[in-house]
């Protein structure tokens, strides 16, 4: 009965890891042929933060990791697509969480430069080896180049979360220092 219920849990583990390739894939062909185009409107980015954190937050717990949220000044309303923000968040967060090991951190902060709505979303991971970092953004690239089942991921999600950024007219980049961790920074226009 053990060795069904694993084999059950194992069969929708792949289901789930499918239907999310299948999705991404249907994501970058729509923003290719130009079919996706953002639905730009006037937002609360601190509720879209706080969504994505409390959804990640169990994710979080069961690596023990201390997943942290501050808001370093007021953030004004935001003009972009709620939805692929959520979206980058999740990515971003889900695969800081993935890459840091037990009882690590993740750290997401927010704050207002010029007229911009900057996000960063920090780890005391893996990291990323210089000679690695400049690919990251490339669609299927993965550090772990080994095929290992270790991490999983098809390699879409940073850029994915890189071209929904562009799309809203944000930008986004990387730091990261190999056994230290990885620090991504999306900003915005704010409204």
């Amino acid at each position: 009965m053990h060795d069904i219920r694993n084999d059950i849990a194992r069969i929708h583990d792949d289901c789930e890891r499918m239907d999310n390739l299948v999705q991404n894939l249907l994501l970058l062909s729509s923003i290719d042929s130009r079919g996706i185009r953002p639905k730009m409107v006037q937002y609360d980015m601190t509720m879209i933060i706080r969504q994505v954190i409390s959804r990640l937050h169990l994710q979080a717990e069961e690596k023990k990791l201390d997943l942290q949220l501050s808001f370093l000044s007021t953030i004004p309303p935001v003009y972009g697509d709620p939805t692929s923000m959520d979206r980058i968040l999740t990515n971003l967060v889900s695969n800081a969480i993935k890459y840091t090991s037990v009882k690590g951190f993740v750290n997401v902060s927010a704050h207002l430069t010029d007229n911009y709505i900057s996000i960063k979303v920090a780890d005391n991971g893996m990291g990323v080896t210089e000679e690695n970092l400049p690919r990251l953004f490339d669609r299927f690239y993965r550090v772990d180049s080994t095929g290992s089942r270790k991490y999983g991921g098809t390699g879409l999600g940073v850029a994915i979360a890189k071209e929904l950024t562009e799309l809203q007219g944000g930008k986004i980049s990387v730091k990261s220092v190999f056994g230290k961790g990885t620090e991504f920074v999306v900003a915005g226009p704010k409204a």
